[in-house]
Formats: C-alpha cells, sequence, structure tokens
C-alpha cells in the first residue's frame, strides 16, 4: 500500500505474515513456526524511457519470528527472533496504462544490512546478536530467477477524491436549483396584524458562479 507523492516520489508499506509446520500429519510431533513483519518504503524514479521505468525502492523491513514445539503431545515455545534492516534495491516498471503497471524488482542487485536478536525462551536475558551487510548479487547467482520479484501495481484514487468529486456534484445541483428558482416570481401575504410582516418576492436576483473548486 503507497501513495504517489509526485511523479518521481512515492512512500508506503507492506504487510506479510507466514506460517510452516513440519510434521502435520503427526498432532503429537510437530513444530510450527510464525513470522510477522511489516516493511516501509519509499520509491523514487529516476529513469523513463516511454512505458518502461527504472526506480530504486528504500525499504526498512521489521520482523518477528516466534513458534513452537509439540513432542509427545506437550507444547514448547521456540525462540523468539526480532529481525530489522536496510534494503536498497532497483526495480523495473511497465506502465499498461494510467492506473496499472507491471514491475519486476532486482533483488539479486540488493543492497542489504540486517540486525536480528533471538531470546532463549527458558531464559529471557540470554539474547544471540547477529548482524550481516551486503550486496546479493555475485557471480554466481546473476541469472538466478529467485532473485527477481515479479507483481503489478493498481493506482487508485483515494478516498478523498471521491469525497470532492461529490461535493463538486451536490455544489453544481444546488447551483441549478438555486438558479431555477432565481427566475421565477414568488408572492408571500402574511397576516396584516402588527406582530407579522408583509412579504413580496418578485424575480429575486442571485448571482453564483458555475465554477466551483475544491
Amino acid at each position: 500500500i503507497g501513495v504517489d507523492l509526485s511523479d518521481k516520489l512515492a512512500v508506503g508499506f507492506a504487510v506479510n505474515y507466514s506460517t510452516s509446520t513440519t510434521g502435520k500429519m503427526d498432532k503429537d510431533n510437530k513444530t510450527k513456526t510464525n513470522v510477522a513483519g511489516v516493511t516501509p518504503f519509499l520509491r523514487y524514479t529516476f529513469a523513463e524511457f516511454g512505458k518502461f521505468g527504472i526506480l530504486a525502492e528504500v525499504g526498512v523491513p521489521v520482523s518477528y519470528e516466534f513458534g513452537k514445539i509439540v513432542a509427545g503431545g506437550n507444547d514448547t515455545k521456540t525462540n523468539r527472533t526480532l529481525s530489522y534492516g536496510l534494503d536498497v534495491a532497483p526495480w523495473l516498471t511497465y506502465g499498461v496504462s494510467d492506473n496499472f503497471s507491471l514491475e519486476c524488482g532486482l533483488n539479486f542487485m540488493a543492497l542489504y544490512a540486517t540486525h536480528s536478536v533471538e531470546t532463549d525462551q527458558n531464559d529471557k536475558d540470554h539474547k544471540w546478536k547477529n548482524n550481516t551487510m551486503g550486496i546479493r548479487a555475485n557471480s554466481a547467482n546473476l541469472v538466478n530467477v529467485g532473485g527477481l520479484t515479479i507483481g503489478f501495481i493498481y493506482k487508485f484514487e483515494l478516498i478523498v477524491g471521491f469525497i470532492k468529486k461529490a461535493v463538486r456534484r451536490a455544489a453544481f445541483f444546488v447551483y441549478r436549483a438555486m438558479s431555477s428558482f432565481a427566475h421565477r416570481s414568488a408572492s408571500f401575504t402574511m397576516s396584516s396584524s402588527p406582530s407579522m410582516w408583509r412579504l413580496r418576492m418578485t424575480n429575486v436576483p442571485l448571482q453564483i458562479t458555475e465554477s466551483i473548486a475544491l
């Protein structure tokens, strides 16, 4: 999910969750692992060639891994691991239409840095820390298809855009109604009692600009 701040700059975030289980057929002996994460990102398009574009994406992935081991019918929590880092990768895009585009992430060329902390479930004060950084491209994986991420983007107007359109239409209908009313003659006669008033309206002048901008 993201928002275009300009023709070249966009910000957003991605949410992911995965779960895996080994030994599914044996309910008394299995291992289940869950990973939840979020990645705020910033994208900048620095080159465009017709419908093709080249952009750089900077992401800050944060993930949390947890799970349990079932042995002999008894549950034991696995160690928890918190990871976060920085990821910079080039992307290729192809605009199919104004709202729809295809994209390909060249992950094998990404620069990355990651810090992770694993906590022992039996001793919360016992932790393992690990730092990694580097570039994923090397002579062994330049043509690795697994290093590509292929997807698509659909751009749509935010709810604010729909609200603005609705307000514009409502204002236009009000304008038409009041314009029609202004061209009619109206006469209202009220009681001549001292506490009341006599009111007469004929061809009430009314000017409303037709240009309504929000």
